[in-house]
């Protein structure tokens, strides 16, 4: 049998998360994968290896699997690659589609093209059955190991509602909504993310003064929780965005109120006596979202983008561009998207971040980015 059938007969056996951890990096075997990019109301799915600049397929247009459209402005998205089911946020429903009925053809790299009403299957709106109805005019998606936390609020701010689901609910329900007393007292600028063992975590903060929090087990009256303070070193700094890659510590990303400098702070939130680290200056950029996968965090924003992890600030040139969107692939390649545009990094090839591959344009603006498998036919010895 052949080493390339070995492999695919071995990631049927032992499943998609086992296997694709085994042969993560982008110097090992490819793999194809659903990429999903959305802007607006639409999503995109595309194979996967046509963005690995390793393939033949990557000289070639772009050319989408599938396009749909929601009817919605698409507020996140995420891929739980453990169900194969994409979460789709939207101001008046949580949506869920089962991309399981997309398989992968005999011959490495087919995925054939699908109709979004056939394949996936039909979405499934969670949020339908909730009384009263469920609204969210401005939120976000992040994911722990089991649980999705839904973070939904006002344009100004007001009005706060979280939800914390299992990855494999059935719907929305009111015990899902976390009823913490804590965030009546928090500001709109307050972001929040899923913590060690998918507990709440949260900063806050107004002027230069924030206040990072944790609850391990979140419900209204919670035994254990877990604060802390930083000083940030900007001039009047503004709280981004939040992130825990899972396994690693807390990242809070900010940015001046220009957007010229950014910094980033870090929490490790096991005990009452955990301390964050000194804020990190990330000079001249302008970085206002964070993505993470397998231990790496990477910043981007109106002003270039950095890379997080480690003791060294990369790329060691600010790329002054302005990106929209970015996302770390399950086999590590860094996508950002530069308006209409992807440009791709290799993270396990060129570590420095100096030489872009690309751009591939992808015909539209993406503003969110997704990377999960598909299923696997058999395949003949």
């Amino acid at each position: 049998m052949r080493p390339l059938k070995l492999f695919r007969f071995a990631l049927m056996a032992f499943g998609s998360g086992l296997a694709l951890s085994a042969c993560s990096g982008s110097t090992g075997e490819a793999v194809p994968q659903l990429f999903v990019a959305a802007g607006n109301q639409q999503i995109r799915f595309y194979n996967s290896l046509t963005l690995r600049p390793d393939r033949p397929e990557f000289a070639q247009p772009l050319t989408p699997l599938a396009t749909c459209n929601v009817g919605a402005d698409i507020l996140d998205l995420f891929f739980d690659q453990n169900a194969r089911k994409l979460w789709v946020l939207t101001p008046a429903s949580l949506l869920r589609y089962d991309t399981s009925a997309i398989k992968e053809g005999p011959e490495i790299g087919q995925i054939p093209s699908f109709d979004c009403n056939q394949t996936p299957l039909p979405t499934e709106n969670l949020t339908q059955n909730l009384s009263p109805a469920f609204t969210c005019p401005s939120g976000y998606l992040r994911a722990g190991s089991s649980y999705l936390l839904v973070v939904c609020h006002d344009q100004g701010g007001a009005n706060l509602r979280l939800w914390r689901p299992l990855l494999g609910t059935t719907g929305l329900t009111g015990s899902d909504q976390l009823n913490l007393s804590i965030l009546a007292t928090l500001t709109g600028n307050a972001r929040f993310t899923l913590g060690p063992g998918d507990g709440l975590a949260y900063v806050d903060g107004v002027s230069n003064s924030f206040t990072l929090g944790f609850f391990p087990s979140p419900t209204s009256t919670p035994t254990t929780f877990y604060q802390q303070s930083f000083t940030s070193t900007l001039v009047l700094p503004q709280l981004r965005d939040f992130r825990y890659p899972l396994g690693q510590q807390l990242y809070v990303l900010l940015s001046d109120n220009l957007g010229a400098n950014s910094e980033s702070v870090t929490w490790n939130p096991t005990s009452s006596t955990a301390t964050p680290s000194a804020p990190r200056r990330i000079p001249d950029r302008g970085l206002s979202t964070l993505t993470a996968g397998q231990g790496l965090i990477v910043g981007f924003g109106p002003k270039g983008f950095a890379r997080l992890d480690g003791n060294t600030l990369l790329p060691g040139d600010n790329p002054a561009e302005s990106y929209q969107a970015g996302l770390i692939s399950l086999d590590n390649y860094l996508y950002l998207g530069r308006g209409a545009d992807l440009v791709i990094y290799d993270l396990q090839g060129d570590p420095s971040l100096i030489s872009p591959l690309g751009p591939k344009t992808l015909g539209f603006t993406p503003t969110h980015l997704a990377y999960g498998p598909v299923t696997l036919l058999p395949v003949n010895p």
